[in-house]
């Protein structure tokens, strides 16, 4: 029976020490890139940040209406999240506004990621769409 429990209690210290190292570590807003903060600032001077990470030289900052933005190391965004909300206009390129206004009318992006091939969309109605570097549309996914 001792065996037992301590077998059991050395199995959640290993689970539970993986679930606290697994994470990057909170960082106050200040100490994010000038970049990054003029991001949030620029195209959400609505909301505020409610909290912010560093994890292997990248940040991740989540704002008080629920989206979230990744940085890179020099604090140019990588992804913008807006769950169901409306992702700024600003963000998607030229080339994306057009396609989705053109083709799925009433639709809008809720979030976009920086990918090597060029950009994921993901749309309200639950479209995914990649576009190259060059603004072609190379994949749609539901």
């Amino acid at each position: 029976m001792k065996m037992k429990k301590l077998i059991l209690t050395t199995i959640v210290g290993v689970i539970f020490s993986g679930i606290c190292l697994a994470g990057g570590r909170p960082i106050p807003a200040e100490k994010l890139p000038a970049a990054a903060k003029t991001f949030v600032d620029e195209h959400f001077a609505n909301q505020r940040i409610i909290f912010a990470e560093k994890e292997a030289g990248k940040y991740e900052v989540k704002l008080n209406n629920g989206t979230d933005v990744d940085f890179d190391n020099k604090g140019n965004w990588t992804k913008v999240d807006c769950e169901n909300s409306m992702l700024p206009d600003a963000l998607l390129p030229l080339f994306a506004r057009q396609y989705i206004e053109l083709n799925f009318s009433g639709a809008y992006a809720t979030k976009i990621e920086k990918k090597r091939f060029g950009y994921e969309v993901e749309m309200s109605n639950g479209l995914d769409l990649k576009f190259n570097h060059q603004g072609e549309v190379i994949k749609i996914d539901d």
